[in-house]
């Protein structure tokens, strides 16, 4: 008698669902750390470009208020949206914020109007914009000013962080 070998040079319908099975794991496990790591890349492009503008704003906030003549600074009765005060060189600047223009501005009689926040960015939290106390006895004016920039909608949907700035006038 003689024995025949029938070999079938393939692959079973077993063996090709188990690679398609671990093929599927690898392909979601990579898909989902590239997700990830757009979203991170996203967020970081953002924060940075919200930090350099607010660092800019906040010098320019600081800036107008070291400007300004102590005896001439009127500071909001509580928490405000804007400061006026008189500068060193007699004239009347009022720093605000507005969240329906999405600006923080300076008016003054010297330069005009101009805007200390970029297009794109978002800022929230105007009512409580400023703070100011006025120490008497030493003449020791605090500004603190206190806002939420960002920017809203596009890829990373609607992000803010907070940014505080104190100036100390003596």
């Amino acid at each position: 008698m003689e024995i025949k070998s029938i070999t079938n040079s393939g692959f079973t319908l077993i063996e090709i669902l188990v690679v398609l099975g671990i093929s599927v794991v690898l392909i979601t496990v990579v898909g989902g750390v590239m997700s990830s790591s757009f979203r991170v890349k996203n967020n970081t492009e953002t924060l940075e470009k919200v930090s350099n503008e607010a660092q800019v704003l906040m010098s320019q906030l600081k800036k107008n208020v070291l400007d300004a003549d102590n005896e001439n600074v009127y500071c909001p009765l509580s928490i405000g949206d804007s400061i006026s005060f008189i500068t060193k060189s007699q004239g009347t600047t009022t720093l605000f914020c507005d969240e329906t223009t999405n600006k923080v501005a300076s008016i003054s009689a010297q330069s005009g109007n101009y805007s200390l926040t970029s297009n794109g960015i978002s800022v929230q939290n105007c009512n409580n914009f400023v703070t100011c106390q006025i120490n008497s006895v030493s003449k020791v004016i605090s500004v603190d000013f206190n806002i939420n920039i960002g920017i809203t909608g596009g890829v990373t949907g609607d992000q803010f962080w907070q940014f505080l700035n104190k100036v100390t006038l003596r």
